[in-house]
């Protein structure tokens, strides 16, 4: 058992590849009743395989079945002119989280409970534990001061898809999404996938069990949006 454990634990720590872009904020190591090891960790690496994993947007075959198929259960809108490209918005985003006052992105244990939001030329993908769900774009528009409302055909999130985006130099968002039948709404801070690596990850790593998720502090939305408000002000 011992022996297992000491493999285990090598096979871990082999993922960490550079000691100085790691800060661990716990970690358990246990042989019994089964070799066990758990780690929470800040992981800084410039090319983190862990942050990767959460900014990656493959596909695989059980992701296809579930966007197709979702696709041919809604009715594509009739308005079939060429939904607008703007530069200033991100189409891929990730979760952002607050963490003793700083912003990190986070490998969760349980990769279920991390939800990632997609918007391509036709649809917006809402990934989250069930897969991709798509939605058809009905409309996009840019009001000029870093919102842009979505318009779409249902989805389980809503016909509706708000993004305001308050720090666009490191491509820091709000999005909120408003109820809908199939739940309450939701607000959640992300950033653009391609300005991810611009934060540390925390990472909840356990080879052989699903973990409690980390802690993480509130966001003051509200606070946040009048922040950027006043700041639209001041440079105006």
């Amino acid at each position: 058992m011992m022996k297992l454990l000491l493999t285990l634990f090598c096979v871990c720590m082999g993922l960490f590849t550079n000691a100085q872009d790691t800060l661990f904020i716990s970690r358990t190591i246990a042989d019994t009743p089964y070799a066990f090891y758990h780690a929470i960790f800040i992981d800084t690496a410039k090319n983190s395989v862990f942050r990767n994993r959460i900014t990656e947007y493959q596909f695989d075959r059980y992701d296809s079945a579930i966007y197709f198929g979702g696709l041919q259960c809604l009715e594509r809108p009739s308005n079939k002119q060429k939904i607008p490209r703007f530069k200033s918005l991100p189409r891929n985003w990730v979760p952002l989280f607050q963490y003793k006052g700083k912003y990190y992105t986070y490998h969760a244990s349980d990769w279920c409970c991390i939800f990632r939001f997609r918007i391509t030329d036709t649809t917006t993908i809402d990934h989250a534990v069930e897969g991709p769900e798509p939605s058809w774009i009905k409309s996009i528009k840019n009001d000029g001061h870093g919102k842009f409302t979505i318009e779409k055909n249902g989805g389980p999130r809503g016909d509706k898809v708000t993004i305001h985006i308050i720090d666009p130099k490191r491509g820091i968002a709000i999005l909120q999404f408003p109820p809908s039948k199939y739940g309450k709404g939701l607000q959640i801070l992300m950033v653009d996938a391609n300005r991810a690596h611009l934060f540390p990850t925390i990472v909840n790593y356990c080879v052989t069990d699903r973990m409690e998720e980390v802690e993480f502090d509130g966001i003051d939305f509200s606070k946040l949006l009048k922040q950027y408000s006043s700041s639209l002000r001041i440079h105006h």
